[in-house]
């Protein structure tokens, strides 16, 4: 996966809120917001050393697609291995670090 689709999906995923002009919210109309004491939460600790991140951040968007929130309270994390970041529903991502996208 290219850099810049990583950052997109990641930008969609945690970027789909309340649009203050016209109240979109990017869920369906039966969707009910979870309290955050109420969402399964999952961390991702990177690997380091140059190790390959990406599937311990699949496992955490698996484990947590819906109603989830997913801290990655590292600095950088690197992906080397194709991530697929659909299929999530109202998850909260934390990321405080960088993701570097890499090919191999």
């Amino acid at each position: 996966m290219y850099p810049s689709l990583l950052i997109l999906s990641l930008l969609t995923i945690c970027c789909t809120a309340v649009d203050p002009i016209i109240g979109w919210t990017g869920f369906p109309s039966d969707h009910k917001p979870v309290a955050d004491n109420q969402r399964r939460v999952c961390t991702v600790t990177p690997r380091g050393n140059g190790a390959d991140d990406g599937p311990g951040i699949v496992k955490a968007f698996r484990d947590c697609s819906s109603n989830g929130h997913i801290i990655m309270p590292g600095s950088l994390y690197i992906v080397q291995t194709p991530m697929n970041t659909t299929g999530l529903r109202d998850v909260k991502i934390e990321l405080t670090g960088i993701i570097q996208v890499s090919k191999v």
